[in-house]
């Protein structure tokens, strides 16, 4: 049971990782294709609980630098938090 409940983690985690790499390449594409603008739309809304707290967060910090390293550090914090909950299941 506990290895069907780790595979899903791991999945879950695997596929908000991809999301959040797909958005942040196809912030360079411009919104003129209605195709492309649906497909942001949708993995934004997907995506946002994670990627909004952690632009609040780093804003202050990169205000004037012009890119973005909100994916970066959510795709690491969702790695890290991932790691702690397949070994706090492995521990039990």
């Amino acid at each position: 049971m506990i290895s069907v409940i780790i595979g899903l983690i791991m999945l879950l985690s695997q596929l908000l990782t991809w999301a959040i790499v797909i958005e942040a390449l196809l912030s360079w594409v411009p919104n003129y294709n209605e195709t492309v603008y649906k497909i942001r739309r949708f993995l934004n809304k997907f995506t946002e609980p994670v990627t909004n707290p952690v632009r609040k967060l780093i804003s202050p910090l990169t205000n004037r630098i012009m890119i973005d390293f909100t994916p970066v550090v959510a795709i690491i914090l969702i790695e890290i938090v991932r790691n702690i909950i397949v070994r706090l299941l492995l521990m039990v």
